[in-house]
């Protein structure tokens, strides 16, 4: 088989989670199947793309041009589609005669359709383009704007459920990774749910960088030797006012406590940070921003304890990443994180901060308890192992190719 695997809208350091997600499948696939898979991605995700799958003679890497975002940009925004330019273009792609124009503008359509593919898979929630002539499998992560819509101003609240909507009835297959998010789509979006494929997903150690000592990146962001980790981008249902906040009522209590939060800035960072100025905990807490692979795992490696009070996941890449590293680690209770940790006394209501703040200090000051934390996550890490969760892939992209077949 043939798979496109699409991560040109992916910006490297600033899609958190959607970029490591892509990053893992196309590793899976190569490492656990035969298939051969094609990335079509953007300039600076090729040269990293190529860096690390260039040992496999079954991975293309292919760089779309830049001119591709500018077709994009011009033909495919609010306004071009309610004057109906978007749908002109789309027809104009299905006819043979046009295609050598839209090929000289970069669309990635005409492209990609040079590579035979048996089906083209969008790790990013949403199709950047539509009216596709192969199958298109999407993985839908989330519909959180749904549960947390007071996160989101009026207009990206309808533009979500748009393009959202738009992207779950017009692809072959959804993917998505949690049984929760497959009730989401078929509650809020009607799709039926043979064309949902829950198909969780997994981790293997990167074999792609070379492991860092702990200690130079702790000198290098200067982090003591004791310190809780929370790797996130700074979204708002990440949560990071009630963590800063409960940091704060930890050192009232117990005494002095150090946070390292890791991931990209968002628009919200510079709230965040001068929140912790105003709380008194300028030294007490570093924002690293967006680091690499190879120094979050010496972070994972060093930390006393990784925290993830998020209001909302998917699926969470820390937890899982923490488990595999046995890391000590506690989640907050909900959606797919308790079934994930496996053990409700590592779970927490991330609206409590006392409740929170207890288990953080059982969590430093009982070895038993640690240690039993530690065994339950080797034990539950080996259900998420990806030459175990590569199969599911391969279905959900079979299933895409036969919805398509059958719909036409």
């Amino acid at each position: 088989m043939n798979i496109g695997i699409y991560t040109h809208n992916i910006k490297t350091g600033k899609s958190g989670g959607v970029e490591q997600y892509a990053n893992w499948i196309v590793g899976a696939l190569l490492d656990y199947t035969g298939h051969k898979v094609f990335i079509f991605t953007n300039k600076d995700l090729a040269e990293v793309s190529i860096l690390k799958w260039k040992r496999f003679q079954n991975c293309t890497v292919v760089t779309l041009p830049f001119r591709s975002k500018i077709f994009r940009f011009v033909c495919y925004n609010s306004f071009s589609n309610k004057i109906g330019f978007s749908k002109l273009i789309d027809w104009l792609h299905h006819k043979n005669g046009w295609r050598w124009m839209l090929k000289m503008f970069a669309d990635p359509r005409v492209i990609i359709y040079c590579y035979n593919l048996d089906v083209l898979h969008f790790p990013t929630q949403i199709m950047p383009y539509y009216n596709w002539k192969i199958p298109i499998a999407v993985t839908l992560h989330d519909l959180q704007h749904e549960h947390l819509p007071e996160f989101f101003s009026a207009k990206r609240l309808a533009t979500r459920r748009y393009w959202y909507e738009k992207s779950a009835l017009e692809c072959s297959q959804i993917l998505t990774t949690y049984q929760h998010t497959k009730d989401d789509i078929i509650k809020y979006i009607g799709v039926p749910s043979e064309k949902i494929s829950v198909t969780s997903f997994g981790f293997t150690r990167p074999n792609f960088f070379v492991p860092l000592d702990s200690a130079s990146v702790l000198k290098k962001y200067n982090i003591p030797n004791n310190f809780l980790l929370y790797p996130a981008r700074v979204w708002k249902h990440k949560n990071h006012l009630f963590l800063l906040k409960s940091i704060k009522m930890y050192k009232e209590k117990y005494g002095d406590i150090f946070l390292v939060c890791t991931g990209g800035k968002t628009e919200l960072s510079e709230e965040i940070e001068k929140n912790a100025e105003t709380l008194g905990l300028s030294n007490s807490v570093k924002f690293t921003g967006f680091i690499n692979e190879a120094e979050l795992w010496a972070l994972y490696q060093s930390t006393s304890l990784v925290v993830i009070p998020t209001l909302f996941e998917s699926g969470s890449g820390p937890l899982i990443e923490s488990m595999f590293n046995l890391t000590p680690v506690i989640c907050s209770n909900v959606t797919s994180l308790p079934s994930v940790i496996g053990d409700q006394k590592f779970i927490f209501n991330p609206r409590d901060k006392f409740e929170f703040i207890e288990l953080i200090n059982k969590m430093l000051t009982n070895a038993s308890f640690r240690e039993e934390n530690i065994k339950n996550s080797a034990l539950q890490i080996e259900k998420f192992k990806w030459n175990k969760i590569i199969k599911n892939y391969i279905d959900a992209y079979e299933c895409a190719q036969f919805s398509y077949k059958n719909k036409k």
